[in-house]
């Protein structure tokens, strides 16, 4: 149970820092649906591509 709450709290940390520290910028370029609605991550393709490979990284090991 250790790993996916320190996976799990390492994402919401780092999620955190980046929208607070405002270290990134939001530009219009891409559409919404490929990187995230409203700024969240994990609403687009780019966020799901990652976490799949994060989840058949853990997967393998």
């Amino acid at each position: 149970m250790g790993l996916p709450i320190g996976i799990h709290a390492g994402f919401v940390w780092g999620y955190y820092i980046i929208n607070v520290g405002g270290l990134v910028k939001y530009s219009s370029v891409v559409g919404e649906w490929v990187v995230g609605i409203n700024g969240n991550p994990l609403a687009g393709v780019m966020g799901w591509f990652f976490l799949g490979a994060i989840a058949l990284f853990i997967q393998r090991k």
